[in-house]
């Protein structure tokens, strides 16, 4: 079994993708994944990969309100993976089809701005 998890600041709020399934529906969040590092010249550097996450849901308009811009999130799931083209430069898209997620940030405690 393929699972991942992951750790990061969602860079938009959640949208409503499937509002067909009168059952369930389905919200797409993206998340950054922030990484610090230090080049070869000792300089310091970050690497963004944005992750974008599905989640089903019985009653999605109660999540929407705390799937903002900036909270911080852990998700698991099954990931996927493809190759896109943007800019005329190519790269691996990953995609996670989320199982378990958590708030990290608490509600009273401001948002950080994920890093483009």
């Amino acid at each position: 079994m393929k699972q991942i998890s992951i750790i990061g600041h969602l860079g938009k709020d959640a949208e409503l993708v499937n509002t067909e399934n009168k059952e369930y529906q389905t919200v797409m969040f993206n998340v950054a994944v922030s990484e610090n590092f230090k080049d070869n010249n000792g300089e310091e550097k970050t690497n963004t990969d944005w992750i974008t996450c599905f989640k089903r849901y019985k009653n999605a308009e109660n999540v929407l309100p705390i799937l903002k811009k900036g909270i911080k999130v852990y998700a698991s799931g099954k990931p996927s993976f493809g190759i896109n083209n943007y800019n005329n430069a190519v790269y691996v898209a990953i995609t996670l089809n989320v199982r378990d997620l958590e708030f990290m940030t608490k509600q009273d405690e401001p948002k950080k701005e994920a890093k483009k």
